[in-house]
Parts: structure tokens; sequence; C-alpha cells
């Protein structure tokens, strides 16, 4: 007996099953929400370097400006702010000490300009004598050697640090014409 091509159970399907359908339906979803999820995994990460490349700006710029003022004022004897000076202006901070407990948020700029972008943003600085045989060490006293800490947060979460070491000796050899 020859087989009949017009037979309707000989002939090829024309079409997908329901089965058929569901499954491909099953396999587009799994590989849609793995794709979504790269995606914002990767936006995520691509914001958390946006913010920590800010802080580390942002910091630097803060020590830069810490860091070019000289160790101390001759009549000074204690860190922090001395008469007639205030960090709620920062014109009047005229050595690195000066900076102790400094904060700001929104930060600004040197001539009192807020940054763009910085709503949402802390500075804030910490500045001790440290011994100088361990520079991480604080003391009470001078000892000649000061550590100078710059902490920045967005949103509460710190995302930048920065520490530096200002000695008294670069003063004195500045002073004698050194360098």
């Amino acid at each position: 007996m020859t087989a009949d091509r017009h037979h309707p159970r000989l002939r090829p399907r024309a079409g997908l099953t329901l089965v058929e359908a569901v499954l491909s339906m099953l396999v587009l979803a799994v590989l849609s929400t793995a794709a979504l999820a790269a995606i914002s995994q990767s936006r995520r990460a691509r914001h958390a370097v946006d913010e920590q490349s800010m802080g580390e700006s942002l910091a630097r710029s803060l020590m830069s400006e810490i860091t070019a003022l000289p160790y101390m004022e001759a009549s000074s004897t204690t860190i922090g702010v001395d008469a007639g000076e205030s960090q709620g202006s920062r014109s009047t901070l005229d050595d690195v000490d000066d900076y102790n407990l400094f904060e700001e948020s929104p930060c600004i700029m040197p001539d009192g300009k807020a940054i763009d972008g910085t709503d949402n943003w802390r500075r804030s600085v910490v500045v001790s004598w440290v011994t100088t045989t361990a520079n991480t060490t604080a003391t009470g006293s001078d000892t000649g050697v000061k550590r100078i800490w710059v902490i920045v947060r967005h949103n509460n979460v710190a995302v930048a640090r920065l520490t530096a070491l200002r000695a008294k000796a670069w003063d004195d050899t500045l002073a004698a014409g050194g360098l």
C-alpha cells in the first residue's frame, strides 16, 4: 500500500502548537528578565563609580585648600579657630588647624559659592597633632606634625576619605629660603 500524501494524518504540520507557543514565551520572558537585571546592575555600578569619583574630587579640592595654608599661626598654641576667625567664613581660616571640626553641606567653593549638585553631600575635617614615630597616633600636644582627615559623605554614607600630614618643618624650610 502506498502512502497518500493528501491524507490528513500524513501531512507535515503547518504551525506551532499551543505548548510550543507557551514554551517560546517562557524562554523569552526568562531572557528578558535576565537582560533587565544586567542593565539594572550596570546602572547601579555606574552610579556608584560616579558617586565615588565626585566624593574623591570634593575631598581633594578641600584637602588642597587646607594643605596650602601654614602649619600654625605664631601666636596659637591650640588646634582650632583663633580669635577673630570663624568656620562660617572660610576667608578667615588662615592656617591648617583652623579647619579642625569644619563641616559643610552643601559643599562650598572657597569664594563662598555653592558647588552645583552637592545638596546631599557633606564634607568634614578633623585635624590633630600626631606622634612623629607613628603618624596614626593622635597626641594632645604639638609635635610638629598634624594629620588632616577629610571625609565626604553622600546621603550620610562616607564615599571618600583623604588623609594628609602637614609638618611645621615644611614652613620652616620655606621661610629659610629652602626649596
